[in-house]
């Protein structure tokens, strides 16, 4: 609770009465270079949207498509210091409305250049929202499609891992969008038994799953297919908000991995502070070690390995 209210008074004092001093402080400490890489978050529903702004106010003009100052990321064994901002505009809000995601990408640039910057990651959908507007974005920006994708599989080897973990198991990836598509398409390449399943699934159809990965845009999309997990199966959560219902007869994990003394500052809502998303990963290797890091996969796991990335395993 204190959390969520030092967060929403540090959004509204920030946007409403210090918004031009901050940047103009920033701007003139440029040198410095504080920051190396911004992250951009969003709230995932109206329970994590009044953690930042009144939900009426969230919608004016003063704060609608607004990136404003939200916290930093410690540097950590990754050497490079990041700076959050926060929109309180929800996925089906941007959406629904192409102009509001065209503000929120012109002020990241604008950020930036003041900042000096040259590495931009977005949260959760955002990244798929604004390739479904058809927006093109330059070089700066990462998709975080590899850092989530190696976020999860790097998450689905700690539990192979396990002593009590199924040896060669059915695998199910419920949401088989933006990341889903690709994680499918790489467990099938490496010869596991995978099988992709959509929202307009036949829910029932999972019972035979010894793991199940969920993408769903919300942890509650998940529900229809809880009655019917398979007994002693493992369910591997990668949605914000997070899976909150109880699973009887399966074991739950959040997707989450973490960096030696990286801290966020205060922590995101739903998460540890010391958790690191896997769309900010892109972000942190391209301001550590440049943009073509990020292009090629061996290169990006390689340098993940360098600045100890590594999965954590919370039920």
């Amino acid at each position: 609770m204190l959390v969520r209210k030092i967060r929403k008074t540090v959004f509204i004092t920030s946007n409403v009465f210090l918004r031009m001093p901050i940047w103009l402080v920033l701007f003139v400490l440029r040198p410095l270079r504080l920051f190396d890489y911004l992250f951009l978050v969003y709230p995932g529903n109206e329970y994590d949207l009044n953690g930042y702004c009144p939900p009426k106010l969230a919608r004016s003009w003063l704060f609608s498509g607004k990136p404003v100052l939200g916290g930093v990321i410690s540097k950590g064994s990754t050497g490079v210091r990041g700076l959050i901002l926060v929109i309180p505009n929800t996925a089906k809000q941007l959406l629904s409305d192409k102009s509001i995601v065209l503000s929120v990408i012109n002020r990241l640039n604008r950020i930036a250049m003041i900042l000096g910057i040259d590495s931009i990651a977005m949260a959760g959908q955002l990244p798929s929202i604004v390739e479904k507007h058809q927006i093109k974005l330059d070089t700066k920006f990462v998709n975080g499609k590899l850092g989530t994708v190696f976020t999860i599989e790097s998450t689905l080897e700690k539990v192979l891992s396990l002593d009590n973990a199924p040896k060669d198991p059915a695998i199910a990836i419920v949401g088989t969008g933006f990341i889903g598509a690709v994680l499918l398409e790489n467990q099938a390449s490496i010869g596991r038994r995978v099988t992709g399943f959509s929202l307009n699934s036949d829910a029932s159809e999972i019972s035979h799953a010894d793991i199940v990965i969920v993408l769903t845009p919300r942890g509650k999309d998940f529900s229809p297919y809880i009655p019917h997990l398979k007994e002693g199966a493992i369910v591997i959560d990668d949605t914000h908000p997070r899976i909150f219902a109880r699973l009887k007869n399966a074991t739950l994990y959040k997707v989450a991995m973490s960096l030696d003394g990286v801290k966020f500052m205060p922590k995101l809502p739903g998460y540890r502070n010391n958790w690191v998303p896997g769309c900010a990963i892109e972000a942190i290797l391209q301001a550590r070690f440049g943009h073509d890091t990020i292009t090629d996969p061996e290169k990006a796991k390689k340098a993940a390995a360098t600045i100890g990335l590594r999965p954590i395993l919370v039920h």
